[in-house]
């Protein structure tokens, strides 16, 4: 496997940059609405459905990130390993979807912070792009601070 160069100056791409800012509306407009909605209204539940359920399908897409990556890998043990590993995003939101409110942000909260610094780890040692390290960084401070907020909310409400 080429290694990428950790240092790099080279820009985050403006799609990645831009989508990724759009992958975070989702995550604000449903956690508004957790927070916005009278607890136990319909459009409360609603929002925390797609809260809960957009965490999951992230942390998927993420694994999937980290198992396209691992294609690149030419040591077929450290390539299992690596396949086993991205395996892990499914399997913690798919999980969350299965526990209360709290439990699943707290949950999607420690997932995506390790998630996070997973990625931003590779990136440091070249085994992702720097620019997406940088990006990774950025979005996850972002989820990981919607989902705590979401799940000190539900500690004192629900």
């Amino acid at each position: 496997m080429t290694l990428a160069d950790p240092y790099s100056t080279d820009p985050i791409p403006r799609e990645a940059a831009v989508l990724g800012v759009l992958g975070l509306v989702p995550f604000g407009l449903a956690a508004a609405g957790v927070v916005l909605w009278p607890a136990g209204s319909p459009a409360e539940l609603a929002a925390a459905k797609a809260l809960l359920g957009y965490g999951a399908a992230i942390l998927s897409f993420l694994g999937g990130v980290r198992w396209g990556n691992a294609l690149r890998i030419a040591d077929a043990h450290a390539r299992e390993h690596e396949f086993a590993l991205a395996v892990l995003p499914a399997l913690a939101g798919w999980f969350a979807l299965l526990v209360p409110f709290f439990w699943a942000t707290s949950l999607f909260t420690a997932a995506f912070a390790i998630q996070g610094l997973w990625d931003v780890g590779a990136a440091h040692r070249g085994e992702l792009p720097a620019w997406y390290g940088r990006l990774r960084k950025r979005l996850t401070i972002v989820v990981t601070g919607i989902f705590a907020v979401v799940a000190g909310y539900a500690a004192v409400t629900l």
